[in-house]
């Protein structure tokens, strides 16, 4: 029974060492720096097209 657990957990062992098969180093994804927020908010009078009114 030892013998059983020991060779199972030397197994599981191996096979995490081993990974995904990627080689090479890991490195994180280049992530896109945010969008610059705009200066001025948009405008909260009419815009252009204006809205349907529901009657």
């Amino acid at each position: 029974m030892r013998f059983i657990v020991s060779r199972t957990c030397l197994l599981c062992a191996t096979i995490s060492l081993l990974g995904c098969g990627i080689r090479g180093p890991l490195v994180l994804p280049k992530v896109p720096p945010p969008p610059v927020a705009p200066e001025k908010a948009e405008p909260t009078e009419k815009q252009w097209p204006p809205a349907k009114d529901s009657k």
